[in-house]
């Protein structure tokens, strides 16, 4: 089928006028051209779907698909490749949405090879490898995301964060450093969401009908639920951060930071979890209240900042090695930007409830 010519402003539309039928029965006539490039024919069916600014989205039912891309990468042309540049490159085509990926290269790049199948293992949800050569590599997307819930895969997310934090407390009142170094190894699942999410976000724009297929009734809330997924994965990065800092940097020495210390920052992310859980509870319920969501801003911008400004007090007051007191100052500095995007998590679900609330017109 080739490509639909569709127009980019709104003066190059056609005009059709509504015609009277039956006595009773308005009907409009189907641009030819567009008839001609969908192979529609009298008696075919097509859905009809009202959209929210009370157009109309019409779909030929034989032709019913979701939005298809392909696209091609050839690393030959590419200066300097390393590591970083293909990770960037792949996550970047998979966070376009890309279906099918064909990538070429040397036959004797054996050392690339090995690393695009790591990648795709260990950070593209639902990508395989097809079909592969000596020099070409063809990867598709076998994740289906028809009937995809967007909300329940943010609960997901956010749920595995809430796990990541929870640990991450354990580990410091236990003092143990296995514990802190697993959570650092568990970002990545939370990366591997964030970008399955942002993909799935990035689709729909294409198409309106994949758009109420993963339970989205209104188009503006893909840009707050694009926020949402961002912030919970800079709260994972964060987290990651804390448990990364204490166990490379401070070690065995974690014996020597004082109870008082470790107690106020058990507190902090107590606090912190309570905050997180409450939103968590407020997404799966799906009872968005002005009352529940500045709760958690209020509590999180008056009393969770003001313990971690608490905490730094002491730190300065206490006779600490400086190189863990360094180290502590880096941990509330993550523990800070947790709580902010926390708020900012709080705050975009608030948008959501104005964006129900005021109605098109």
């Amino acid at each position: 089928m080739e490509d639909i010519t569709y127009a980019t402003k709104l003066h190059e539309a056609e005009t059709r006028k509504v015609q009277l039928t039956g006595g009773a029965t308005l009907i409009v006539s189907l641009p030819k051209e567009w008839t001609r490039q969908v192979n529609l024919r009298p008696g075919d069916e097509v859905i009809i779907l009202p959209q929210l600014d009370k157009s109309l989205l019409i779909v030929p039912k034989k032709a019913l698909r979701f939005p298809h891309f392909e696209a091609s990468i050839n690393l030959r042309e590419i200066k300097d490749l390393n590591q970083s540049k293909i990770e960037r490159l792949l996550i970047a085509y998979y966070l376009a949405g890309v279906d099918i990926l064909r990538i070429e290269f040397d036959g004797d790049m054996p050392e690339i090879r090995r690393l695009i199948k790591k990648i795709i293992r260990d950070k593209l949800t639902g990508i395989e490898i097809i079909e592969e050569s000596r020099d070409q590599l063809v990867l598709q997307n076998l994740v289906s995301t028809i009937d995809t819930d967007i909300h329940s895969l943010i609960v997901k997310m956010l749920k595995s964060i809430i796990n990541m934090l929870n640990d991450l407390k354990v580990g410091l009142e236990r003092r143990d450093i296995p514990i802190l170094n697993d959570i650092v190894d568990r970002d990545e699942e939370v990366d591997r969401f964030y970008w399955f999410i942002r993909r799935l976000l990035k689709k729909t724009l294409a198409s309106g009908l994949l758009m109420i297929s993963i339970s989205i009734k209104d188009p503006r809330s893909i840009l707050e639920y694009s926020t949402i997924g961002k912030m919970l994965e800079r709260i994972a990065d964060n987290i990651a951060e804390i448990a990364s800092e204490i166990t490379q940097k401070i070690g065995e020495n974690i014996s020597k930071i004082p109870d008082e210390i470790i107690r106020g920052i058990s507190k902090v992310i107590e606090m912190q979890l309570k905050q997180l859980e409450t939103l968590m509870d407020i997404l799966s319920t799906r009872k968005l209240t002005f009352s529940n969501i500045n709760q958690v801003i209020d509590e999180a911008r008056l009393r969770t900042v003001s313990e971690i400004e608490n905490i730094l007090s002491q730190i300065y007051g206490e006779e600490i090695p400086r190189n863990i007191a360094t180290s502590l100052r880096l941990v509330l500095y993550n523990l800070l930007r947790i709580t902010e995007y926390t708020i900012d998590v709080a705050e975009a679900l608030l948008d959501m409830i104005i964006d129900n609330m005021v109605k098109i017109t």
